[in-house]
């Protein structure tokens, strides 16, 4: 039986479109089910620190999270100047395993957004690559210490090859004010 070219585009297109979904579901949808979680994590401690500003912590639970926040999410102390944080992102960024196998086309700092006890660093990172050297990448990411979380993250097929893919991921970090800076004296100076 012979199988015409249409058949043919028919079957191929059918096979990426199944190895596609094969590799959403076996690599990037547990990889997004992860981001979530720490995401979530991320968000209990943020609300357990406002708990504690509020009155609902004692002094030392508070010194005891913004310890452990210190410990897993602090890429450099909030006193450093602002292009250190950045510059220390991409740094560490560009170390992780997988980030050299994979073809970068633009990685960008973002500007530092302060907020009341932290800073956040932000980096844009455009890339292409195989399947196999994306998820190497985004495993060392998940690994990280200090923490790097995904804010951003979008992935399609290359337009020239469809054994490759590009994206689009937004990394940051969060930075803390050293323990027993004078910004936390102020502040235990002006709550008495």
């Amino acid at each position: 039986m012979t199988i015409s070219a249409r058949e043919q585009r028919v079957i191929r297109l059918g096979l990426v479109g199944a190895v596609l979904i094969v590799a959403y579901v076996l690599a990037i949808d547990p990889l997004l089910t992860r981001w979530t979680n720490v995401s979530q994590k991320l968000a209990r401690v943020t609300q357990q620190i406002e708990d504690a500003k509020a009155g609902a912590a004692s002094a030392e639970s508070e010194t005891e999270l913004r310890q452990l926040l210190t410990e897993t999410a602090r890429l450099a102390s909030a006193e450093a100047p602002l292009a250190e944080h950045t510059a220390l992102l991409m740094q560490q960024v560009q170390q992780l395993p997988g980030y050299q196998d994979l073809e970068i086309s633009r990685v960008e700092g973002l500007p530092v957004r302060p907020a009341e006890d932290y800073l956040r660093t932000a980096v844009s990172l455009q890339f292409g690559g195989s399947l196999n050297d994306l998820q190497k990448f985004l495993r060392a990411l998940d690994r990280a210490r200090p923490r790097l979380l995904v804010d951003r993250f979008s992935l399609s097929t290359h337009s020239k090859d469809s054994e490759l893919v590009e994206g689009h991921l937004v990394i940051f970090a969060f930075s803390v004010p050293d323990l027993g800076s004078d910004t936390d004296q102020g502040r235990e100076a002006q709550s008495t």
